[in-house]
């Protein structure tokens, strides 16, 4: 980050498991606003500083739309969790899922 009409430079500690993005695509305004907070600095600028406590986000997810005959729906980082497919088996058919996980662990 710069400090607009002077040259004071300082860089963000972001921690990418504790708030949750997996790309730079992910970081929005709403997303900086969430984990960081504006204080008056010692040269009396306001600079962003991280916030103490905040909850955590979801983790964002991104649906591909590069081709038209398909698209991926990608939540990044996959936990174990996530793989088991759990989730996807309440809302979609269950020989879907029996079919995107033999997939996953087979490769074909």
């Amino acid at each position: 980050m710069t400090t607009l009409g002077t040259s004071d430079r300082y860089r963000w500690p972001i921690n990418t498991a504790r708030m949750r993005y997996a790309t730079i695509n992910q970081i929005d305004p709403a997303w900086v606003l969430h984990h960081f907070a504006w204080e008056c600095g010692t040269t009396g600028s306001d600079r962003l500083v991280a916030r103490v406590t905040f909850t955590p986000l979801a983790w964002r997810s991104t649906l591909t739309d590069e081709h038209i005959e398909y698209r991926e729906y990608w939540v990044s980082p996959a936990t174990a969790g996530l793989r088991s497919l759990t989730f996807l088996s309440r809302s979609f058919r269950p020989d879907v899922c029996r079919q995107i996980l033999r997939r996953f662990h087979t490769g074909c």
